[in-house]
């Protein structure tokens, strides 16, 4: 039988990096100290992650139209899968936790609050999303306590408004062959 259930506890990390044997998994629970690894791991079934009984790190991707994320007391890092407006709560809890949007969600500015938590969280963008967001400040009235901002995978001549997006103290540019021009930083 599929594992529809699954709990992490100990002090170790459960790393499953290419499996699809996750692939019915409703719910992730991890406690005690222990982390999660599950890098490219397949779950279409996720409706949600409880990692707030942990100090152990976590890193995975969720379809944020399906799945609440509830974080700890480590580091999360959390990449949304899909390109659609999340709609689904997260909370990354304590840590420096960072949030990867998916390549192409530009038009879809999440329909719910995203909270970065106590900690340096970043959210992660591509330029392409990033000029986009920054056109209006509808994309960060939808984010709470992010501190940082990445911008990845710069193309041509793109310009971004920062106090826009809400990032005005702390940004990193990272990857891309293009000209970014950063306002109000």
């Amino acid at each position: 039988a599929a594992t529809e259930a699954l709990n992490v506890s100990g002090t170790g990390t459960l790393s499953a990096v290419t499996t699809s044997n996750l692939t019915a998994t409703k719910a992730i629970k991890v406690t005690e100290s222990a982390g999660l690894n599950l890098t490219g791991a397949t779950l279409t079934n996720l409706t949600s992650v409880d990692t707030t009984g942990t100090t152990g790190a976590t890193t995975l991707t969720i379809d944020s139209t399906k799945t609440t994320y509830a974080g700890g007391a480590s580091v999360d890092t959390v990449t949304f899968s899909n390109t659609t407006a999340a709609a689904k709560a997260l909370d990354l809890g304590a840590g420096d936790d960072t949030l990867v949007f998916a390549a192409g969600s530009k038009v879809a500015v999440p329909a719910v609050v995203l909270k970065g938590g106590a900690g340096d969280d970043t959210v992660s963008l591509l330029a392409d999303d990033a000029v986009t967001f920054s056109g209006n400040t509808a994309f960060a009235a939808q984010l709470d306590s992010f501190e940082r901002l990445q911008v990845t995978g710069a193309t041509g001549a793109q310009a971004i408004d920062l106090g826009k997006l809400g990032f005005t103290n702390h940004v990193t540019v990272a990857g891309g062959a293009g000209t970014l021009t950063l306002t109000d930083l």
